[in-house]
């Protein structure tokens, strides 16, 4: 019977294609699911997106490739639908924008565009009808990848707009243009599709300890870099980053909508934040619009019985972001953040969620959000309208006019800021003269002037002002990102700008360096001055050329021209190197023309105190660099390392994830790199590596990999702790007194205890951490670390909690926070007490090796191009802090 039984079921299945294999429990909605009810109906010509998948939303995860093709599939079949691309990933995968209107609009669509924009030019604004305008909504999905409820939501949302028919579609396509990005993370988006669905069981499986939910680190969540794109808003660093900055200039969106996911232990939340944490140039009545937005959004997700929350937790801070960038524009940006599944069924606090779920509430809060834009219309646009208005107004009363600024002979840190201040829109003009600013001089060649009455005049105080006073001392990011400090500006505010306006930038070619008194016999020498030197001494040695650097600053004379060289100007003899007298010369301006770096020809040897054969001049090895990644590093801090080395300097960084290393293996490198965290490293491994350090290799270990070299005996580094609530305690007593020993219940200070309502527990310790922080710090310009850097004090981003004490070696920190540390941000009084005067770096001899401590990410973002120069620094003159403990020479 059971031969026959299958005998006659054979048929079947060799009838069925090979699709119609063994599939998960069938799934009990269909596309209506996704979609809001009401009498519209779909134009059946226009493609499902089951249709173009093979799967229904929800079932897995759309890949970018497929979120891509089902988009132009809908530019190709509908009149109401425009799609291109804006730019491409570092996998050279293509962003695109896809523009929903109604065809009418699409065919006038540049010139509603243009329209648009005069909303943001005060004297061109005054003659336009607002009641005549659409509002321009923008839909960003999955700055995240692995936040994949937003990315596949866009589908059912492009699909609404480009297949629905009734009277109600018609009229918010008439008056509203919606400019989608479905997602704006395409790699990570990508990574994690790919990851979750290979991960997945045939059924579903919700328990958290299936490989589904265990993405491999870095996880998804970050671009290529391993950068966090939600973050790179105001620095622009990325391609994530300087798209989304395209696609809001070209539309300056009266709405934005940035959809996020969160852990799955929270149901939905959307904006606005936490009423105390606003960031103060943010207008009252952007928030007053922002709840009133937010109430179609909590109608949609009532009317499927989907919990929220909004006015908590997050915050409106932060202009880095999506989800607040616009709100410095004039227009009413929004955060949602979806409770995320990760896989395909979780198990939460809440019941069983589903993907689909996730994807459908993340669907309809879209669709209610375009409601609501289009039912405020003309309060939006007109809210737009007499924002720039009033800011410009606001600007020429501002005491502030405007800033100078120089990079202090860096040519290619100036192209950086330009190239940044561009992104954002920001007119920026030569010095028209020069100029004295208290003690300070600015030369009209090397410096320039951004004034503050311009277009986006809220911007430049954002980017430029030092922040000191705050509502709240709790942020959900940093609390500063004051950009002169980031790129070490020497720059000064100006009460007025009138006679300073020289020529506007508007071009910003990279610096070429150029070769200063042609060929020489003898050698050649440049300063560390400029950001990119280090380029030329790492792509000479790659040919074998021996380059040294210079213990000592000079005097350089060659004929008419003289110069006084820095602490740390490298050296390239002519003799006895793998290249000819011409191939050297040739190499070398070739390098001098891409990195911006002058290049000084010597004609003789003999100069006025150091001469070219002088034992101050230590020659350098070529840093062989390996970064240990992997589970237990910092993410963000690997990434920013591996993108300076690698995208910045061409180094050929190699990223070691192995938990096994052998001495062997170890030999090929010379420097090894603990980006923040505790590297998982076996027994065998660890013993490798300390064996390695003492055998002559540099160690650099940044945040809190100094655990590492306390615990394997590199170091003995003291901390001072920051205590997370000092209600009860004084600051001095934290820092200097020795830790209470009680039995873990009663403290030796109890009597002095302060009783508190618990309902102010949860917040007791807001303002005790250190979240995102600039600080001053003494530099010592004659240590290898500060080479390069004619400065005595030098800011640092501080985003965390590491204070280190000072060690008993009085030459160890060349680099320490100041007395009165705060530039910008918030740090609280006990705060600063403990920092003040404590190391921010050490650099200490162990045996025949070095060890390097940053306490802070000194590439923090990829933006602060200021301490990226001390990081550099670490890989290139290591061997003159070895050689510095043993001799003067």
């Amino acid at each position: 019977m059971r031969k026959f039984i299958i005998f006659c079921l054979l048929p079947g299945f060799l009838a069925a294609s090979v699709v119609a294999q063994p599939q998960p429990e069938k799934y009990t909605y269909d596309l209506a699911w996704f979609l809001p009810g009401g009498s519209q109906t779909y134009d059946p010509q226009i493609p499902t997106p089951e249709s173009v998948l093979g799967f229904q939303i929800g079932q897995q995860h759309a890949g970018w490739d497929q979120v891509t093709d089902y988009m132009k599939l809908l530019a190709q079949h509908s009149d109401r639908v425009s799609l291109k691309e804006t730019g491409r990933t570092y996998q050279h995968r293509p962003f695109i924008e896809v523009v929903f209107t109604s065809a009418e609009n699409q065919r006038n669509l540049d010139h509603i565009r243009e329209e648009h924009l005069k909303l943001s030019d005060p004297n061109r604004s005054g003659s336009l009808r607002t009641g005549d305008m659409p509002v321009v909504t923008s839909l960003i999905y999955s700055i995240h990848g692995n936040e994949a409820s937003g990315v596949n939501a866009s589908l059912a949302v492009a699909y609404y707009l480009a297949a629905a028919q009734g009277s109600e579609i018609d009229e918010l396509l008439k008056n509203e243009v919606v400019v989608m990005t479905p997602g704006a993370n395409p790699d990570g988006i990508n990574r994690f599709a790919s990851w979750v669905n290979s991960s997945r069981s045939l059924t579903d499986v919700s328990d958290l300890n299936s490989r589904e939910f265990t993405e491999p680190w870095p996880s998804s969540r970050t671009n290529h870099y391993w950068i966090d794109c939600n973050r790179d808003w105001l620095m622009a660093q990325h391609p994530e980053g300087v798209n989304g900055l395209n696609v809001y200039f070209e539309w300056l969106p009266n709405v934005v909508v940035d959809q996020h996911e969160q852990g799955a232990i929270r149901p939905y939340y959307f904006s606005p934040g936490h009423p105390k944490r606003t960031h103060p140039l943010t207008t009252q009545f952007n928030q007053d619009l922002t709840a009133e937005i937010s109430a179609y959004t909590a109608k949609a997700l009532d009317n499927i019985g989907t919990t929220y929350y909004s006015k908590e937790g997050y915050d409106d801070f932060y202009y880095g972001k999506g989800a607040a960038y616009g709100d410095i524009h004039g227009s009413v940006c929004l955060l949602y953040e979806q409770g995320s599944t990760r896989g395909h069924l979780r198990n939460t606090p809440s019941g069983v969620w589903s993907f689909a779920w996730t994807v459908r509430n993340q669907a309809l809060a879209s669709l209610a959000t375009l409601t609501a834009a289009r039912e405020m219309r003309l309060r939006l646009l007109d809210y737009q309208k007499e924002y720039y208005k009033r800011s410009d107004t606001d600007a020429r009363k501002e005491a502030v006019q405007g800033y100078v600024f120089d990079t202090r002979g860096s040519k290619s840190v100036a192209f950086h800021f330009l190239e940044n201040m561009a992104r954002h829109h920001i007119d920026v003009y030569h010095l028209a003269k020069d100029i004295p600013v208290g003690t300070n001089r600015f030369i009209k060649e090397e410096a320039y002037v951004i004034p503050v009455a311009q277009k986006y005049s809220i911007m430049v105080k954002t980017l430029m002002e030092d922040m000191l006073e705050y509502n709240d001392s709790t942020f959900y990011d940093i609390s500063t990102w004051t950009f002169p400090h980031a790129f070490n500006l020497h720059y000064a505010p100006l009460k007025s700008v009138s006679g300073l306006l020289g020529e506007q930038v508007t071009d910003n070619p990279f610096p070429v360096g150029q070769m200063v008194g042609g060929k020489s016999g003898v050698g050649y020498l440049f300063e560390n001055t400029e950001f990119y030197a280090p380029k030329i001494v790492y792509e000479l040695q790659l040919k074998g050329i021996r380059v040294s650097a210079s213990k000592r600053p000079f005097r350089f004379k060659n004929g008419d021209v003289e110069k006084q060289m820095g602490y740390g100007t490298y050296q390239v003899l002519v003799q006895n190197q793998s290249l000819s007298a011409d191939e050297l010369y040739h190499t070398l301006a070739g390098l001098a023309q891409i990195t911006g770096v002058d290049i000084y020809s010597a004609t003789t040897g003999l100069m006025e105190d150091i001469d070219m054969g002088s034992p101050a001049f230590k020659p350098l090895v070529q840093p062989k660099v390996a970064v240990l990644v992997g589970r237990g590093m910092g993410i963000s801090d690997s990434g920013e390392i591996w993108f300076l080395l690698d995208k910045r300097f061409q180094m050929r960084p190699v990223l070691i994830e192995s938990p096994s290393l052998t001495a062997k293996e170890l030999q090929a490198y010379n420097v090894i790199i603990l980006p923040n965290g505790i590297p998982n490293l076996n027994n065998t491994s660890e013993a490798a590596l300390k064996e390695w350090v003492a055998a002559g290799g540099t160690l650099i270990a940044t945040g809190k990999a100094y655990e590492w070299l306390n615990k394997n005996g590199l170091l003995s580094l003291k901390t001072k702790s920051v205590a997370q609530t000092m209600d009860n305690i004084s600051s001095k007593e934290n820092a200097d007194a020795p830790e209470s020993k009680d039995d873990g219940n009663f403290s030796e200070k109890g009597d002095t205890i302060n009783y508190r309502p618990f309902a102010e527990k949860a917040e007791s310790g807001a303002g005790k951490s250190i979240d995102g922080v600039i600080l001053n710090c003494r530099l010592d310009k004659t240590h290898p670390l500060c080479w390069g850097l004619d400065q005595d004090e030098i800011a640092v981003m501080k985003n965390n909690s590491i204070i280190f004490r000072k060690d008993k070696d009085p030459y160890a920190s060349p680099l320490h926070y100041k007395e009165q540390p705060l530039l910008s941000g918030f740090l609280s009084a006990s705060n600063r007490k403990l920092l003040a005067d404590t190391p921010a770096a050490f650099a200490k001899p162990c045996k025949s090796g070095l060890v390097i401590v940053f306490a802070d990410d000194m590439n923090f973002r990829s933006y602060f191009f200021a301490t990226s120069k001390l990081f550099m620094n670490a890989l290139f003159y290591n061997t003159c802090i070895q050689a510095g403990y043993k001799s003067n020479y």
